[in-house]
């Protein structure tokens, strides 16, 4: 018998495991800068969102999207966690 499959769960077509293939040398900086840009303009009253990269990190192999995706809902979830207020601070 081949491997035991639980539920139709099949890991080498999962969507919340990275794929090796789609990975490509980002810079970080800018890459968060992107992903963070659209928030400068839209933070609610009493909330800041700070950022502090390193500008001399290398490019990282990253799956942008999961990445991405990742990032915008610790942002959000940072927000709704907030309601009177405070800061977001992204480092790396």
């Amino acid at each position: 018998a081949g491997p035991a499959r639980h539920h139709g769960f099949r890991p080498e077509r999962s969507r919340f495991l990275p794929s090796i293939r789609r990975r490509q040398p980002i810079a970080v900086e800018r890459f968060v800068g992107e992903v963070l840009g659209p928030y400068a303009t839209s933070l609610p009253d009493g909330i800041r969102l700070v950022r502090q990269i390193d500008p001399d990190l290398p490019p990282l192999p990253i799956d942008a999207p999961l990445l991405r995706r990742a990032l915008v809902n610790l942002v959000e979830n940072s927000l709704q966690a907030m309601p009177n207020g405070g800061t977001v601070r992204v480092t790396a």
